[in-house]
């Protein structure tokens, strides 16, 4: 069963959204938290206040009679119920009522503070979010203030106030919050939607051009972005869609050269082979026919090597068996290969009269890089030109370098004429069978000793090679013939 794969844009609006509400609901705790300490203290300080005035105007009456007036008292008490939806009370220092307002409703008493609480009481202000040890039967707030006569507290006035007042006004903070996140939440949520929609476009671009990409059509190309991130990726798929399309094309170049590579050669060896069996090719040109033959099997033979040589190396599989050997043997008995295509273009052969250069490397591998340089200089130089040798060494490498005359090549081909199954336009006109693998098995072997190839060009004079191989062998110096 296939796993359900969840797309970009909703994995992210999901995530924004979770974290949109996580906020707002970590707010909404932070604000009725803020929003209860707020009433809490604001509850304490008009409790506070209350008493103390009300403490106040008992203590007045009490000097201007000389006792507790419980009806005048109560007259007093009933406008503070009123406006502040308390309930107020007096006791005695003992702790027994004197009066009070709304639920013991009593002129004289009835009620009595209990001594825990009684014994917490001095001559100062006190405090207190609860029942009074029983006294109410719900929670209140309560703030107690002394009635001090002759400096000492003769009766106490108890302002209370019941706790589902902070309930109620937590509920309308909530309501209101809650009205306000919806609003906020629907407002975001909808400018999330459309911001993630336009956040994904890029991506959702890309992929309809990878899927196109994937299907061998390169010809899509995906536009600019002002986003840096997304620029950077579209400018590599571009680049990318640019060079696969480049690649195929030289694919499908070096399929048909190889095909081509392939076919003529063993035609031309099938017939002339067939042609000495049944005896069309008589006896006297037979020596003639078979170089031939030897020539094109040869020539199959590298080709085949080399396509064998660059899928071990592709693998990682290619092991180098480096030993000492003199590099100018080596250049002398290639060139030595292409002495009549050399006699023919009148060919001037220069600098190899070198002293003896050895070198350490694979020998096998080094011989396949020097014939391939060497078969590009034979195939471009100029009719009655010259292909010329050098080698030079330092502390860390050996240097070789093939320079022929010719036409060259241009600047903007340089950078990519090593690459595999490239092939300039010039030397599609001038060499029709090589497959573009060359240079690319050139570079790739070179790579593999650790040294470097580098080339240069002006157009319609010359082309120079030189590759370097690092000499970490102490044997890797010139040695006077």
């Amino acid at each position: 069963m296939r796993n359900k794969k969840k797309s970009v844009f909703k994995k992210y609006f999901y995530i924004c959204a979770s974290i949109i509400i996580i906020s707002f609901t970590f707010l909404g705790a932070v604000l009725l938290f803020f929003a209860s300490s707020y009433f809490k203290q604001e509850k304490k300080e008009l409790l506070l206040y209350s008493a103390n005035e009300i403490a106040q105007q008992t203590l007045s009456i009490y000097n201007k009679k000389g006792e507790i007036d419980v009806e005048e008292l109560l007259h007093i008490y009933a406008v503070y119920d009123r406006v502040m939806n308390a309930q107020i009370l007096l006791v005695d220092s003992n702790g027994r009522g004197v009066t009070c307002t709304k639920t013991f409703n009593s002129h004289n008493g009835g009620f009595t503070v209990p001594g825990s609480i009684m014994d917490k009481l001095d001559d100062e202000d006190f405090y207190e979010m609860g029942k009074l040890d029983g006294l109410h039967s719900e929670t209140h707030y309560t703030a107690i203030v002394p009635v001090l006569i002759k400096g000492q507290p003769e009766y106490y006035v108890l302002v209370s106030m019941p706790a589902t007042e902070l309930v109620t006004f937590l509920k309308e903070i909530f309501r209101m919050f809650i009205f306000a996140c919806l609003i906020a939440i629907i407002g975001v949520f909808v400018m999330v939607y459309f911001a993630m929609l336009g956040l994904v476009r890029p991506l959702r671009e890309m992929s309809l051009a990878a899927k196109q990409y994937a299907k061998e059509d390169f010809s899509r190309r995906i536009p600019p972005y002002n986003e840096f991130e997304f620029s950077e990726l579209s400018t590599a798929l571009n680049e990318m869609a640019a060079n696969l399309a480049s690649s195929e094309q030289m694919r499908r170049s070096f399929i048909g050269n190889v095909s081509h590579e392939l076919r003529t050669p063993m035609t031309s060896i099938a017939g002339f082979i067939d042609g000495i069996l049944d005896g069309t090719i008589p006896k006297s040109e037979q020596s003639k026919y078979l170089m031939i033959v030897s020539s094109e099997v040869k020539r199959l033979s590298r080709l085949v090597r080399s396509m064998l040589n660059l899928s071990r190396i592709d693998a990682g599989e290619m092991k180098l068996s480096k030993s000492n050997f003199d590099v100018v043997e080596v250049v002398l008995s290639t060139i030595f290969s292409f002495e009549q295509q050399l006699n023919e273009k009148s060919v001037d052969i220069r600098g190899l009269d070198s002293d003896r250069v050895t070198i350490h490397g694979d020998s096998d591998l080094v011989h396949q890089v020097i014939y391939n340089l060497i078969e590009n200089a034979v195939k471009f130089v100029d009719e009655g030109g010259y292909i010329e040798f050098s080698f030079k060494e330092d502390e860390d490498n050996v240097y070789i370098s093939i320079k022929n005359s010719g036409t060259g090549i241009e600047q903007e081909d340089i950078p990519r004429i090593f690459d595999r199954f490239y092939k300039t336009d010039k030397s599609r006109s001038q060499d029709k069978s090589g497959v573009g693998l060359g240079l690319f098995l050139v570079r790739s072997i070179i790579k593999l000793h650790g040294g470097d190839i580098i080339v240069e060009s002006v157009v319609g004079e010359y082309c120079e090679f030189t590759i370097s191989i690092p000499n970490k062998n102490p044997g890797s110096k010139f040695i006077k013939s």
